[in-house]
């Protein structure tokens, strides 16, 4: 995983690194680093023309180390300061943004520039808000984004994911293993994978067993395709049922065992049909009423399994209810909205601060929080024991019916291996992500599970390989 700071994080880390490096070998190595960066990314120095626009503070200085750098190499370097920017860039082939990065105080008017010309951010595009991504004033998209230390937020949340082009993380020597006022957040990457769980020798169809609960009249491919995705993520197996009927079409995977329940089996945890299973999925498909959303409080109040509530699942409840229902039985719980649901249970919008809304569902709640959207996000209520991650793998194709239930799925496996709330939250949506990279360009839900099972095999064979 790779941490990710806030802006108060990243000062006050580097107030902490003064104590042992210099500020001007601090500023050095960053300015050295964005030339190398720069060099690469036009495919040379000499007889390139660069023109850096350079504030006050330390991202200007950065720029300027740059520049000098990139004079030494070969190439034309103008220097532009705020006070003397143009309003629009052209007759260059790099334009460098050492104008605020993390150090934005106000709104920002960032100049354009003409067709073909590459730009590189130093920290993060200047006008873009280190921690939310929002943007104050008009940004210029960056082709690639030199950050240093560790990500910034704003980086991976809100128009700061889009502006940021291919973003580069730069160690420049800070010590992070420090004291801060807020826990270090951190993002996942491939080499995270190697948590998935793996079946053991001595495994038998109900050592990591599923339930999952759904597939009311009209909406059954909700839950065949939670069904699908928690056996192709390594359930051993998975108990399908619709409340009063029996699950019909369309068809279920033939090794699911489908059953009917009564909402008062529901409130007692599944009764008999799910006395066995290790974790329980409610909502894909299950449908709205108050007596279902009644019998999901009194089963978190009364069961130890783990439990992924989602879609319909969420419907009709609140923080506050959840957080009594759950605090008694101690029950480890998923709640996986997406915006419109985060606010409904929330009574407001996420707004533009992803990980923020994620953390205040969770502390409200009393349940890991896995909040879907462009860019992921995973809150524990102890953030303090398992810190928030943010998931950035998925694509716009994840945008599309059924997508989620998926996810449901996948969840109520890891969490039937064991995993904690947070791990198995974040590792499925991190796999769900990654398992693009195996599917069609036109994606459906359905195709989805298949291509997520090769994922998980493509990893572990590269791993055993390596």
């Amino acid at each position: 995983m790779i941490p990710v700071l806030s802006a108060s994080q990243m000062r006050a880390a580097d107030e902490a690194a003064f104590l042992s490096v210099s500020q001007e070998t601090l500023i050095q190595r960053a300015g050295t680093a964005v030339a190398f960066a720069a060099r690469e990314l036009m495919g040379g120095c000499y007889g390139r023309r660069v023109t850096v626009l350079a504030g006050s503070g330390n991202n200007g200085k950065d720029g300027r180390v740059a520049a000098a750098q990139l004079r030494r190499w070969g190439s034309v370097v103008t220097m532009l300061d705020l006070d003397h920017a143009p309003d629009h860039i052209e007759g260059v082939d790099l334009f460098i943004d050492a104008a605020f990065g993390t150090g934005l105080r106000s709104a920002f008017e960032a100049p354009t520039v003409a067709a073909g010309i590459l730009v590189l951010a130093v920290d993060l595009p200047s006008g873009v808000d280190a921690d939310t991504g929002a943007v104050l004033g008009r940004a210029l998209p960056a082709d690639l984004t030199v950050t240093f230390q560790a990500l910034k937020a704003g980086l991976l949340q809100g128009q700061g994911a889009y502006l940021a082009g291919r973003v580069l993380v730069v160690d420049l020597g800070i010590n992070l293993e420090m004291e801060f006022a807020e826990p270090i957040s951190y993002v996942l990457e491939e080499a995270d994978l190697d948590g998935i769980p793996e079946r053991d020798s001595s495994d038998h169809k109900w050592s990591h067993a599923v339930g999952i609960v759904g597939g009311s009249p009209g909406m059954e491919g909700a839950l065949a395709l939670a069904v699908s995705a928690a056996m192709k993520a390594g359930a051993t197996g998975v108990r399908a049922a619709s409340i009063d009927s029996l699950p019909t079409t369309p068809p279920l995977a033939i090794e699911a065992v489908r059953c009917a329940l009564s909402l008062s089996e529901l409130n007692e945890g599944g009764g008999e049909q799910f006395k066995n299973c290790q974790s329980l999925v409610l909502g894909p498909g299950l449908g709205r009423s108050v007596a279902k959303t009644e019998a999901i409080l009194q089963l978190l109040a009364a069961t130890t399994k783990a439990i992924v509530l989602d879609a319909d699942g969420l419907w009709g409840l609140t923080p506050a209810r959840i957080h009594a229902a759950v605090s008694p039985s101690g029950a480890q719980v998923v709640l996986t909205p997406h915006d419109g649901e985060a606010a409904q249970l929330l009574g407001h919008d996420p707004g533009p601060n992803r990980r923020l809304a994620a953390e205040e569902l969770a502390a409200l709640s009393g349940c890991t929080v896995l909040l879907k959207g462009p860019s992921t996000v995973v809150a524990s209520p102890e953030p303090l024991l398992e810190p928030t991650r943010f998931i950035v793998s998925g694509d716009e194709r994840l945008a599309t019916t059924g997508t989620g239930d998926v996810l449901a799925g996948v969840v109520g496996a890891f969490l039937a291996y064991g995993l904690s709330p947070v791990l198995a939250a974040s590792l499925a949506a991190q796999v769900h992500g990654q398992a693009l990279d195996l599917a069609p360009p036109s994606l459906v839900a359905g195709e989805l599970p298949r291509a997520i099972a090769q994922m998980i095999d493509q990893f572990r064979q590269g791993s055993e390989d390596g």
